[in-house]
């Protein structure tokens, strides 16, 4: 696979995937607040399918649904970091591996 360096400087526009939260909050499966990644371990197959959809709408790019997922950020969450970060990456390669795409990790602030 080309890296996306080399595919930008080939002047190829790199197209990403994104809006999970206000998706899946609208299909019923997070309501936006504090947290919302822990989607990842109770509906990994709405975040997968959500995935794909974006894929087959032309992402290049394959974001893990991690975004807001630190520690300090998931107090009073059942799941950990560690088992949202893990559960989001597979999904995230399991589609990247299917549709060709790219995986890019969401991050945020640990405070």
């Amino acid at each position: 696979m080309t890296s996306v360096l080399d595919r930008l400087r080939e002047g190829e526009i790199i197209v990403g995937d994104g809006s999970y939260v206000f998706t899946l909050e609208k299909r019923g499966y997070v309501k936006a607040g504090k947290f919302t990644p822990e989607s990842a371990c109770e509906h990994p197959g709405a975040v997968k399918q959500l995935a794909i959809e974006f894929a087959r709408a032309g992402a290049d790019v394959t974001q893990t649904f991690t975004y807001g997922s630190t520690e300090g950020m998931l107090e009073g969450c059942a799941y950990t970091s560690e088992q949202i970060n893990q559960a989001a990456c597979d999904i995230a390669w399991e589609v990247a591996r299917d549709k060709k795409t790219l995986v890019a990790g969401g991050i945020t602030q640990t405070k």
